[in-house]
């Protein structure tokens, strides 16, 4: 499940110029399938229902309790095919924008979209994330062409959660760690995730007792 707002969005039917210049019409929300999943797998997805776009996008995921491998990405991209790629950090975008050293690359895939507004498969995963930490994301097409991301206006305090995962607005990048941003635009996709059971401090504890006694073991032996 997801608990959301979102603010500012125009109706369907309505023209609207979208960060990156260009005349854009709203279309009514998609009914999308809900995904096959295998056990242990989960996905958040923010929306795709865009009224705006450009280049990319940069926002932060907040990890629950568990830590979570990231298996892949479905996208909002402009019809065509381009290479998309992936950064990611410890921490929050926020005031690394234009810094590329502070990023780390997860990797790059070429996407293939029918249209705006449609989930297309980013395959780059593998990516792990550690419980109660909030990492910044990066999620671009201005690594290839350019042929742009699409996206959605919204207020600073946005965001999207299943409990696990938590998906907060940012913004919109023109360009590839660039100082061209637009404020607040929360990124149009969905997140397909593995969350992995933290060991409980409890087993650590007892890992710990039972070496300890094995080491006083051989020790007392080796006298």
């Amino acid at each position: 499940f997801s608990l959301f707002t979102i603010s500012g969005f125009a109706q369907a039917g309505t023209w609207v110029t979208t960060d990156a210049g260009t005349q854009k019409l709203l279309k009514p929300a998609a009914s999308l399938p809900a995904p096959q999943l295998s056990p242990g797998q989960y996905s958040l997805t923010t929306a795709f229902t865009s009224n705006n776009g450009q280049d990319g996008n940069m926002f932060n995921i907040i990890v629950g309790p568990n830590p979570i491998t990231i298996n892949y990405f479905d996208i909002n991209m402009n019809p065509g095919t381009d290479n998309v790629a992936v950064y990611y950090r410890s921490g929050s975008y926020a005031g690394f924008e234009s810094n590329s050293a502070a990023w780390n690359f997860a990797g790059a895939s070429s996407v293939t979209s029918l249209n705006y507004d449609v989930p297309s498969r980013l395959n780059v995963g593998n990516i792990q994330l550690q419980a109660y930490q909030t990492y910044g994301f990066f999620i671009t097409t201005a690594y290839g062409s350019g042929i742009g991301l699409n996206y959605t206006d919204c207020d600073v305090d946005d965001s999207y959660t299943d409990g696990n995962i938590t998906i907060t607005a940012g913004i919109g990048m023109g360009g590839l760690f660039s100082t061209n941003t637009f404020t607040y635009r929360m990124w149009n996709g969905t997140i397909y995730y593995t969350a992995l059971s933290a060991v409980p401090f409890s087993y650590w504890a007892i890992a710990v007792v039972f070496g300890l006694i094995a080491a006083f073991v051989v020790f007392r032996y080796r006298r």
